[in-house]
């Protein structure tokens, strides 16, 4: 895989745009335009902007979050979106988050329910049992990407209170369908794990799950490109967590000055995709996201390319 800086070095490179190949409406060749998804978040009884990601534009979408301050195992998001394209037999989901007890034991310390599940890959292998029964694992890929962030960020911590890691996979399968087809699809799951130090009375593990994604094709292959595309297109939106941030605030606690609540609720929806250096390409300018495989014109639209063009592909590489 070409590194970032390789790619943002391509992508500033005069050559770059003569070697992709062009197709309809100055895209590149082959090209799949995208549009932006909105999901809303209902939290106690008004409708905030809380994820925006990108789908096909031909496909339809629907769904939302709900917001429940009272789950006790810290999964208060419970989203529930669907994208589906025009004839039904393609479909990109994020099923909601939660939160457990990774025991086989019963919780003595927590209301959480208990459940022996102790990773991503476990936890994977469970939602496959309810949301395709008969499903033939194909393959287990370790996604370090999406864990090792999360870890990162933990670092400077283990060992003090406790031990905190994450773990993420890729699962693919497949299944039987309608009629005489296949269906394909792939789970892509994150779990983050807290397990207090040893001399800590309360010594139970405790286990939550990121939003899960669960991409489906029948009757032809699925588009892994396609699917990462849309997975790491997608944005929070930092209204949404400046609220959360203040109902979540410690009684009592004074506000934070450099956070003025003016300031938080007039946040914008959504932040601007971070894209690369742009080049020119099919008659007007183009970037590609920092976040994902997609492109971005200088009309605003934006566009998954499955195949990368050849200046991707065959230019050396730069250390």
């Amino acid at each position: 895989m070409i590194r970032g800086a390789v790619v943002a070095a391509l992508l500033s490179s005069p050559a770059f745009g003569a070697d992709v190949p062009c197709g309809a409406a100055s895209a590149p060749e082959g090209a799949m335009e995208m549009r932006e998804a909105v999901v809303k978040i209902d939290a106690l009884g008004d409708a905030f902007p809380y994820l925006s990601i990108l789908v096909p534009s031909a496909w339809s979408d629907s769904g939302a979050a709900e917001f429940d301050p009272a789950e006790s195992c810290g999964a208060h998001e419970k989203l529930r979106w669907r994208a589906t394209a025009p004839d039904g037999a393609a479909s990109i989901e994020i099923l909601p988050g939660a939160g457990w007890t990774a025991s086989a034991q019963p919780a003595e310390f927590s209301a959480c329910e208990s459940r022996n599940l102790q990773d991503a890959a476990s936890y994977a292998m469970s939602l496959l049992e309810t949301a395709a029964p008969s499903a033939k694992v194909r393959e287990v890929l370790d996604r370090p990407d999406l864990s090792a962030p999360i870890n990162a960020q933990f670092a400077s911590y283990n060992g003090y209170a406790g031990q905190t890691k994450a773990s993420a996979v890729e699962v693919r399968f497949e299944a039987p369908a309608q009629g005489a087809s296949v269906e394909h699809g792939a789970v892509v799951a994150v779990v983050m794990t807290f397990t207090p130090h040893i001399s800590i009375p309360e010594n139970e593990t405790r286990a939550t799950a990121f939003p899960v994604l669960l991409a489906r094709a029948r009757g032809a292959s699925l588009d892994p490109g396609l699917v990462e595309a849309v997975r790491a297109s997608a944005l929070a939106s930092p209204r949404w967590l400046a609220v959360r941030e203040q109902w979540f605030s410690p009684t009592g606690m004074l506000p934070d000055p450099r956070k003025p609540i003016s300031a938080l609720l007039a946040a914008p929806d959504f932040a601007e995709r971070e894209t690369l250096p742009e080049a020119t390409a099919c008659g007007g300018r183009i970037k590609k996201l920092k976040a994902a495989v997609v492109w971005k014109g200088d009309d605003g639209r934006y566009w998954y390319v499955p195949a990368r063009p050849a200046a991707l592909e065959h230019a050396p590489e730069n250390r």
